[in-house]
């Protein structure tokens, strides 16, 4: 199994992780975790679970308003305590070093080029059983009534022990999503993190070792700022392809792509109700499974989930110091889908992911589009302007920044002018929490007894295109007499002033 435990080193900073299962409070209630150096927010739950928390001490702050009169009733239900060290997803020094072996891949490499929207579903998986905590994979899948329900396939064995007691819910898990690097050089950069907390189990088996969670309405990823989730596609016809992907988060690291180019067998690492694999070495890499990666699907070359992994089983372990040796087993898909026979249908898929009852044999998977604000990127005070977006569902509002004024909002179209120069902005936001946005340039006719302020080249030039658009000559600009517009040479045209 390739799930990872929280670690401590005994030289850094210890680590913990808070779970609250008692909180009777209402509307516009705040935790949030003050540690000496940082202030993380948690928002406004009655049950939730803290992230991996870096230092020796921690407050929990709870925010009442005036008007609510009744005392709260807080308890905390566990506590648990890193013995060994897992990076610090704040700390930018920690992730200059990197978890994950040297080999792997980082998803945003050129190996991930044709598997972009397969990357917004998958998501690094903090998960808090009965006993302790850790680490896996997983990622967002759909069903048939292709109503973007928020889905999670995972391992089984991610979320064990389980008592009866709390067998079905995992109020103290947190999905991290897009947790990845912008590009493919292993930079410093810490990528942005965006969470939700909080799921029930639907459904699980562990003859598969499959688990199809269901993330609480509440923190569906659709409505988190900067999430735009996907939703995989799957094949239960048991023939699996050849060729096709792995997209994980190994030692808890940024998302990573690890790539097969053979069909997938019968496990002898495992039995026959797994899929055995490894993977090839690619242009920047060699990806392989490590801690951490169970959990994650099994891609194959048609954009279709045909398993979960669920590490090396029987198999001897090889990572980074022998990828071409490993061999992994991965839960298949097929099976899970009737639960091995099961009619109880808390141990199948097909109950779940097969709400309108048409049977397929696959299903495509489907994305929550990007948000896209259309108009210029330039505006000239006092004209008028229109925005309109495209994908966004009902119920998003317009904003903008303080120098541009708003002259209508209507549905998806807005119309804007500018009010005053330097740059500016306009947004989308959905339940006060901003979505999209676009930046744009504000300019306008100066007199010559402004003061000016030099330019950058490319600057001058996007100005100089907002000015011509509007047939305005202005006086002779200092210093750059000539400015290319439309593979075309003007000279003398405009001056800008702030």
């Amino acid at each position: 199994m390739l799930y990872q435990h929280p670690t401590l080193h005994e030289l850094h900073r210890k680590t913990s992780k808070g779970i609250k299962n008692r909180v009777h409070c209402v509307t516009l209630t705040l935790f949030a975790s003050i540690l000496p150096r940082k202030i993380r927010v948690i928002g406004s739950y009655r049950k939730f679970a803290t992230a991996l928390i870096y230092g020796e001490s921690v407050v929990y702050e709870y925010h009442q308003p005036a008007t609510v009169k009744e005392p709260p009733m807080i308890s905390i239900n566990r506590i648990d305590y890193g013995y060994r060290y897992v990076a610090d997803p704040y700390d930018v020094l920690a992730w200059a070093l990197g978890t994950s072996g040297p080999c792997q891949v980082d998803v945003n490499c050129s190996e991930g080029d044709n598997w972009r929207d397969e990357s917004r579903a998958v998501a690094n998986f903090s998960v808090a059983p009965e006993e302790g905590s850790g680490w896996c994979s997983c990622a967002l899948i759909n069903n048939t009534a292709n109503d973007s329900t928020p889905y999670v396939l995972t391992a089984s064995h991610c979320l064990e022990p389980r008592t009866s007691t709390n067998k079905y819910t995992v109020d103290g898990c947190i999905f991290y999503w897009h947790y990845e690097r912008s590009g493919c050089s292993n930079n410093t950069y810490m990528p942005l993190l965006r969470s939700s907390t909080g799921a029930t189990i639907v459904a699980s088996s562990s003859s598969t070792d499959f688990a199809l969670l269901k993330i609480h309405s509440s923190q569906d990823p659709r409505y988190i700022t900067g999430v735009y989730p996907y939703y995989l596609g799957w094949d239960r016809s048991g023939n699996p392809g050849t060729g096709g992907v792995c997209i994980h988060h190994p030692k808890t690291d940024v998302k990573k792509i690890a790539t097969y180019s053979k069909t997938p067998v019968n496990s002898t690492c495992s039995n026959s109700d797994f899929w055995d694999i490894g993977f090839i070495q690619t242009a920047n890499g060699y990806s392989v499974m490590q801690e951490g990666s169970s959990g994650a699907p099994l891609i194959n070359s048609d954009r279709k989930v045909i398993g979960q992994l669920k590490g090396n089983g029987s198999c001897k372990s090889y990572e980074c110091d022998n990828p071409a040796a490993q061999k992994v087993a991965y839960g298949k898909f097929n099976i899970s889908w009737t639960g091995n026979g099961a009619s109880d249908y808390r141990y199948r898929l097909n109950h779940w992911l097969d709400p309108i009852g048409s049977n397929p044999s696959t299903l495509s998977g489907m994305g929550v589009p990007v948000p896209v604000i259309s108009g210029p990127s330039l505006l000239c005070v006092g004209t008028n302007y229109q925005f309109s977006i495209a994908n966004i569902p009902a119920g998003f509002t317009w904003n903008k920044s303080s120098n541009i004024t708003s002259v209508l909002t209507s549905g998806n179209v807005a119309i804007y002018t500018g009010n005053a120069c330097g740059t500016g902005w306009i947004s989308i936001s959905y339940s006060g929490i901003e979505v999209f946005r676009k930046n744009v340039w504000v300019g306008q006719l100066g007199a010559r007894s402004q003061q000016r302020r030099r330019l950058p080249f490319v600057a001058i030039q996007q100005y100089h295109k907002c000015l011509l658009w509007h047939g305005l000559l202005l006086s002779p600009l200092p210093r750059y007499k000539y400015v290319r517009h439309w593979g075309k040479f003007y000279s003398d045209q405009c001056r800008i002033f702030f």
